[in-house]
C-alpha cells in the first residue's frame, strides 16, 4: 500500500470515529434535555401518556392542587402529581398505567393552556371526575 493510500485511509478512519463520537454525544444530550429517557416504558411509547408526564414535570404545583380519583389514595397518593413524580423527583410508574390519572392531567393541561385559574381547573376536575363512579379520591385540600 502506498503512503498516500495509507494517509487517506487514516484520515477516513479519524473522520468516521469523530462522526460516531459526535453523533453519540448529540443523541445523549438530546435525550437528557427532553428528560423522557427515564420515563416509565408506557410513557415513552404512548404520546398522550408522555404528554401527561411532561405536563406533570412542568406544572407540579398545579397537579398538587388537583385530586386523583382512581383509588391511588390507597397507595398513599395525596394528589395528582403523586401519580407521576414522587417527593424526591423520581418518576412514578402508576400514572403511565392509569387512564384516570392521565385524564385528569390532560384536562388540567387543556384548561391551563386556555388560561383558566387553578380554582376553575379544580372545579372542572371535581365536577367531571368526582361525579363519576370512580374509586375514592385523594384527600387533596380544596382550592380557595
Amino acid at each position: 500500500m502506498t503512503k498516500m493510500k495509507r494517509d487517506i485511509l487514516n484520515v477516513s478512519m479519524v473522520v468516521l470515529v469523530l462522526f460516531a463520537v459526535g453523533f453519540s454525544v448529540f443523541s445523549l444530550f438530546s435525550l437528557k434535555l427532553s428528560g423522557t429517557q427515564d420515563f416509565p416504558l408506557a410513557a415513552q411509547e404512548n404520546e398522550q401518556v408522555k404528554t401527561a408526564y411532561l405536563f406533570a414535570q412542568e406544572q407540579q404545583t398545579l397537579l398538587e392542587r388537583l385530586p386523583c380519583f382512581c383509588g391511588c389514595v390507597n397507595m398513599g397518593h395525596r394528589h395528582n402529581r403523586d401519580c407521576y413524580i414522587d417527593d424526591d423527583g423520581n418518576w412514578v410508574e402508576h400514572g403511565s398505567l392509569c387512564g384516570g390519572c392521565v385524564g385528569v392531567t390532560l384536562d388540567a393541561k387543556k384548561l391551563f393552556l386556555e388560561g383558566k385559574s387553578v380554582k376553575e381547573i379544580r372545579a372542572f376536575v371535581d365536577e367531571k371526575y368526582g361525579s363519576a363512579e370512580m374509586a375514592d379520591p385523594t384527600l387533596t385540600p380544596p382550592v380557595i
